[in-house]
């Protein structure tokens, strides 16, 4: 999968949770990196249910061109993929957008893993 621009299907404010209701489209807008395809696919649709504007990306390279295109306001970034780690795609976030809101995940058992 590379980077998927997946707009929001909720659309009307019922579809919006209620602690996004007072927010704006930009202050709505999720970033999901992930090289795990059907976990990146099910993330997104769970929040898009939510009222978040999710877009996705695949690898380092195509989360740090969904940064440069449209910084978004959240994120969840794995942190190991194919092609580098997460915390490249985070200092890209941080960079871009500051206030950025981010959650890192990993498929390993101890941070000491993930992270060597």
């Amino acid at each position: 999968m590379s980077e998927n621009e997946r707009g929001n299907r909720s659309g009307s404010p019922e579809g919006v949770s209620a602690a996004l209701r007072g927010l704006s489209e930009a202050e709505r807008t999720l970033l999901v990196v992930d090289d795990d395809a059907p976990l990146c696919q099910r993330l997104a649709r769970a929040m898009e249910r939510r009222g978040f504007i999710v877009s996705t990306a695949d690898s380092v390279a195509a989360g740090i061109a969904a940064v440069s295109n449209q910084p978004p306001a959240f994120a969840v970034v794995d942190m190991r993929l194919g092609d580098g780690r997460g915390f490249e795609v985070v200092s890209a976030l941080r960079n871009a957008r500051p206030g950025v809101r981010i959650v890192m995940l990993t498929g390993y058992g101890n941070i000491a893993t993930a992270v060597a």
